[in-house]
C-alpha cells in the first residue's frame, strides 16, 4: 500500500475510532442525564411513589373529595396528592383562547412534581383545600393566551368560571418534558376549585408517597384502601414508580457492563499471549544457560514481560470492580425452573392481553413522563451498541494496521475522549439537563481502546510472522 493509501486507512481509523467513542460516552452519559433529569421532574419524593391511575373499566369516574379525604387520612403522614384533569378551552378574554390540558391538584402536588416557576408563584395549601380560583400556566400557553409571558395577575376562563393567573411556569425546560407530549399540564389550579367549575369531573389519579413505615405497604394493600372506601381494585391501574426506576437505571449499567466485559475479554486474551510468549522465551534460554543466568542477562526482556503480565492483569481486576452490578429481574419474570417453554409463552400471552387492554386507557403525567424517559433510554443504549461499539471497533482495526508508537496511541486516546466529553457536555446540556462527568464510564472506554489496540495490533504481527515463514 502506497503512502496516499496509508493516510486515508489512517484518517479513516481516527473518524471512526472518534465517532465511537463520542457516540458510547454520549449516549451512556444521556442516559444518566435523563435518569436524573426525570427523578428531578418527580419532585422532592422521586421514584418513591405510587401512582393510582383509573383504567378504562372504570365505572365510577373516580373519587370525590370526601373520599380522597378518608383515604389520605388511611395513608398517614406521608405526601399525598389528587389529580383531576380535562382538556378543553381556556379563554384569555379578548386576546385568545386555546385548547389546554387542565389539572387540578390537592396541597402536596409539588411534592411529586418539580414546577420551574419564572415569575409568580404555586399556590399554598390553603389555597388548594379552600378551592381559589387561582391558576398557575405554562410559559408557552401564557403566550398563546396573552401574547406575553407576563401573565400574572389576568384572568383566565375555564368553563366560564374566571381563575386568576398567579404564577407562570416553563414546562418544556428539558427534551424529556418535550417528548412526553401531555406528561406536563398546561394549567394547574386547586382540584376542588376545578371539581366545582366542572361538577361532571372527579379525581381520576392519585400519587402516593411510598415508604416501609406507611400503612400501605404494597400493591395488595392499596387496592384493599380503594376496597375500604367503596371502589373496586380493577377499577385502576396502580403503578410502583421506584421498581421502574430501578430497572430502567441498569440501562446505562448494562452498556457499562458489555463494554468492560468486551474489554476484560480482550485483556484475558493479551495476558495469555504475554504469558504464552514469556514461557517460549524461558524455555528457549533455559535449553543453554541456567535460568538465573538468564534472569541476569535478560533483566529488560524479562521486565517487560512482568510488566506487561501485572498490567493486563490489574486492567482486568480494576474494569471488573467498575463494570460488575447486580442485574435485577422482576420475580414474576423468574420460572421455578430454568428452562419452561410453557412459563414464557404464558408471560408473553398476558403481556399481549395487558396490551389489548390497555386500548382506551388515558394515563397520568407522571406515567407519560416516565413513558418518554423509557423510550429515551432505549434509543440512547441502542445507538450506543449498535452504533458507537461497531464503529469504535473497526476504527481501531483500521488503526492497527498502521502501528503507532505507545506515547502517540496515548495521546490520540487522552485526545478523543477530552473532545467526545466536551461534546457530550454541549449536546446534554442543550437538551436542558444537567450533565456530571461519568469517570468510571471514560476509564472503562479507556481501557477498551487500549485493550482492543493492543489485540488487533497483535493479530496483524502474527499475520505478518505466518506470512513471512509460508
Amino acid at each position: 500500500m502506497g503512502k496516499g493509501g496509508r493516510d486515508l486507512v489512517t484518517r479513516l481509523a481516527t473518524r471512526l475510532t472518534a465517532v465511537g467513542i463520542l457516540i458510547m460516552l454520549l449516549c451512556s452519559q444521556w442516559i444518566s442525564s435523563v435518569q436524573g433529569s426525570w427523578q428531578q421532574l418527580n419532585g422532592a419524593v422521586g421514584t418513591d411513589k405510587w401512582i393510582v391511575n383509573r383504567n378504562v373499566v372504570s365505572a365510577d369516574g373516580g373519587l370525590t373529595l370526601a373520599e380522597f379525604e378518608r383515604l389520605g387520612e388511611r395513608w398517614g403522614q406521608l405526601p399525598i396528592t389528587a389529580i383531576a384533569r380535562t382538556t378543553e378551552a381556556a379563554d384569555g378574554g379578548p386576546a385568545a383562547a386555546a385548547i389546554a390540558d387542565i389539572v387540578g391538584v390537592s396541597a402536596g402536588y409539588q411534592n411529586f412534581h418539580q414546577l420551574r416557576i419564572m415569575s409568580g408563584s404555586f399556590f399554598d395549601s390553603s389555597a388548594a383545600e379552600s378551592g381559589n380560583r387561582v391558576a398557575v400556566i405554562q410559559a408557552d400557553v401564557a403566550e398563546r393566551l396573552f401574547r406575553s409571558g407576563d401573565a400574572v395577575g389576568r384572568s383566565i376562563d375555564i368553563g366560564n368560571t374566571p381563575f386568576t393567573v398567579i404564577g407562570v411556569y416553563d414546562g418544556l425546560g428539558t427534551v424529556l418534558e418535550q417528548m412526553s407530549d401531555d406528561g406536563v399540564p398546561d394549567i394547574i389550579v386547586p382540584v376542588s376549585a376545578l371539581l366545582a367549575a366542572r361538577p361532571d369531573l372527579k379525581i381520576q389519579t392519585l400519587e402516593l408517597a411510598a415508604d416501609p413505615d406507611s400503612a400501605i405497604q404494597d400493591e395488595q394493600e392499596i387496592h384493599s384502601a380503594l376496597q375500604s372506601i367503596g371502589h373496586r381494585a380493577e377499577w385502576y391501574e396502580i403503578t410502583n414508580m421506584k421498581r421502574i426506576d430501578v430497572a430502567r437505571s441498569q440501562w446505562s449499567l448494562l452498556m457499562r457492563f458489555i463494554n468492560g466485559g468486551i474489554a476484560i475479554l480482550l485483556c484475558i486474551k493479551l495476558l495469555m499471549a504475554n504469558i504464552g510468549a514469556a514461557r517460549m522465551f524461558f524455555k528457549e534460554k533455559t535449553a543453554i544457560a541456567d535460568w538465573t543466568d538468564v534472569i541476569r542477562s535478560e533483566r529488560a526482556k524479562v521486565a517487560v514481560f512482568g510488566a506487561a503480565i501485572v498490567g493486563w492483569g490489574a486492567c482486568i481486576a480494576a474494569v471488573w470492580l467498575i463494570v460488575r452490578f447486580g442485574f435485577q429481574i422482576p420475580p414474576d419474570w423468574l420460572p421455578d425452573q430454568l428452562i419452561d417453554f410453557r412459563f414464557y409463552t404464558d408471560k408473553i400471552k398476558s403481556l399481549w392481553q395487558a396490551r389489548v387492554e390497555q386500548y382506551g386507557y388515558v394515563p397520568s403525567s407522571g406515567e407519560l413522563l416516565g413513558a418518554a424517559a423509557g423510550r429515551f433510554v432505549s434509543l440512547l443504549f441502542l445507538a450506543g451498541m449498535l452504533l458507537g461499539l461497531p464503529s469504535f471497533l473497526i476504527g481501531l482495526r483500521l488503526a492497527a494496521l498502521h502501528p503507532s508508537p505507545p506515547a502517540a496511541i496515548m495521546e490520540r486516546l487522552a485526545l478523543l475522549i477530552a473532545v467526545a466529553t466536551a461534546l457530550s457536555f454541549a449536546v446534554i446540556r442543550m437538551s436542558g439537563m444537567d450533565y456530571t462527568v461519568g469517570w468510571t464510564d471514560i476509564a472503562v472506554i479507556a481501557a477498551l481502546f487500549l485493550s482492543a489496540h493492543h489485540q488487533f495490533q497483535l493479530k496483524k504481527e502474527r499475520f505478518a510472522n505466518v506470512h513471512q515463514e509460508s
